[in-house]
């Protein structure tokens, strides 16, 4: 039985596109429109998390497991540090170090609690949307 196993860290790349290619869009192509943190990053995780359920549904055709969204989860979290730790130090000598620290924890538990539950949540639906259309095509 060898079956072959998913690369979630290939998938997880489509994060870090995602939101990078929408923060050069907001900044420099429409520099007008504003879109709240919280609803940016919302809308940037459930796109992402989107598109890799639908090339997952299509590759594998089956769900994630519980294993595969735990580390789904962690790579986004990690993406999503990383994306943060950037743009704070964009502005890191504006405020002071202790400021920075409460800021990037305050966003870290934001981004955590957004990711996770998108994660968790929606992936079911949306990879069954994604395998319900697809079966319908096999069929």
């Amino acid at each position: 039985m060898d079956q072959i196993s998913p690369k979630i860290f290939a998938y997880s790349l489509v994060l870090p596109f995602f939101w990078l290619s929408a923060s050069f869009l907001m900044t420099y192509v429409f520099p007008d429109f504003e879109l709240g943190g919280i609803l940016a990053t919302l809308l940037i995780v459930y796109i992402s998390l989107s598109t890799i359920c639908w090339q997952f549904t299509r590759n594998f055709n089956r769900d994630f497991s519980r294993k595969e969204k735990i580390r789904l989860a962690i790579y986004f979290l990690i993406w999503s540090s990383i994306i943060r730790l950037i743009s704070i130090y964009g502005i890191s000598e504006k405020i002071s170090p202790n400021a920075l620290l409460i800021t990037f924890g305050v966003v870290f538990a934001l981004d955590c609690l957004i990711i996770i539950s998108t994660v968790f949540s929606s992936s079911k639906r949306i990879n069954g949307f994604f395998l319900r259309k697809h079966g319908l095509k096999n069929a």
